[in-house]
């Protein structure tokens, strides 16, 4: 009995509270919208987010030069140097680059000493100017000893033996061993006389002779001497001391020239004593030498003379300066000149004529010293 009230109770209920609901007087629950839909269309309708990328350090454009900042170096002022600088005519240096190394041509045999000959038809002997006959003679039947290593050289090719046959010096008398540096010493060391010696040291190369003790007794019995070299600041402390003090000069310093930023005005090289017969006998010289470079690094020494020095600084750095900075110096009493500077760095025209110079001078005042 109890159980069918019960159930007509629930039953009723039931139905009110569904009557209720079609009048609006309690809402229904209703089933909710399917959004499964509109999330996809929401997610295709969304901004692309780009995919997240590792942070690395800016790299140049490969359509773009990358731009390096360019630093020079410069040749430092020596210190105590004149702060003028020498006042040079405008000209156009022309370089030789150190990668250009020119193929000497129709070089002699390196068997044998080479003694220059005159070729069938050859030119007279030429008439040296400011010279007397008498003294021309003696110069034209001179004995020379020559060394000369350009010949042997990548980077130069020979002067010095174009300022011989210049001159006519051609013959027998004249024995030239070019780059052959055992043939050349032993000649030297073998007791021969000899009215003059050469010696030509300019390519670059780590020998360095030690026949300074041999030279000086050969110039202590008078004989002439030419000797281009540009490391006498490495050995000036060892055989050649005597030599140098006797000679009456000093290294004031080294000698260099950097490729990047160097002056070739800084370069040039002025007579000192503008009348001298080196300048003027046989050839008058268009001075100062203007730069024509083949070197760079260690280009030379720089001399000064010393205390009560009888020696002559002919050619510097400054007009101005005649008992420093110097470059060429003539001694014992015009028979010996030093050249500290390159004779290929400077133009091939007036180098021969200065190289011819130097021949016939020291020549001179080596037959005026032997009374020959």
């Amino acid at each position: 009995m109890n159980i069918r009230i019960w159930t007509l109770l629930t039953v009723a209920l039931l139905f009110a509270v569904i009557s209720l609901g079609a009048c609006g007087v309690l809402p229904l629950p209703r089933p909710g919208p399917d959004i499964s839909a509109t999330l996809a269309a929401a997610t295709e309708l969304a901004p692309k987010q780009p995919a997240p990328t590792l942070l690395t350090p800016a790299q140049p454009s490969p359509t773009q030069p990358v731009v390096a900042t360019a630093t020079s170096t410069r040749v430092p002022a020596t210190p105590g140097a004149p702060t003028t600088a020498p006042v040079l005519p405008t000209f156009t240096a022309t370089p030789t680059a150190m990668g250009a190394r020119p193929t000497p041509t129709n070089a002699p045999s390196p068997t044998a000493p080479v003694k220059a000959t005159p070729s069938a038809g050859a030119s007279p002997v030429p008439t040296l100017s400011g010279v007397s006959p008498d003294m021309q003679a003696k110069i034209n039947s001179a004995r020379i000893l020559v060394y000369d290593d350009a010949r042997g050289s990548k980077v130069i090719l020979p002067r010095i033996n174009k300022a011989l046959e210049g001159l006519g010096l051609t013959g027998s008398n004249v024995v030239n061993y070019h780059d052959e540096s055992g043939n050349f010493l032993k000649r030297l060391q073998d007791g021969s006389t000899w009215d003059l010696i050469i010696l030509g040291d300019e390519d670059r190369n780590p020998t360095r002779f030690g026949i300074w003790d041999t030279l000086k007794i050969h110039v202590d019995k008078k004989s002439a001497l030419i000797v281009e070299t540009w490391y006498l600041n490495q050995i000036s402390d060892s055989q050649i001391t005597p030599m140098m003090k006797e000679c009456g000069f000093e290294i004031q310093d080294n000698w260099v020239r950097d490729p990047e930023g160097f002056n070739p005005v800084r370069y040039a090289l002025y007579p000192l004593i503008k009348d001298h017969p080196v300048f003027t006998t046989p050839n008058v010289l268009d001075l100062p030498l203007r730069l024509n470079w083949v070197w760079f690094g260690d280009v030379g020494d720089i001399y000064r003379l010393s205390k009560d020095s009888k020696a002559e600084l002919l050619m510097g750095l400054y007009p101005i300066e005649k008992n420093r900075w110097g470059t060429l110096i003539s001694c014992y009493e015009g028979r010996v000149i030093f050249q500290g500077f390159s004779t290929h760095d400077y133009q091939p025209e007036i180098t021969i004529k200065l190289w011819q110079n130097y021949i016939v001078n020291t020549l001179m005042a080596h037959f005026k010293a032997t009374g020959k």
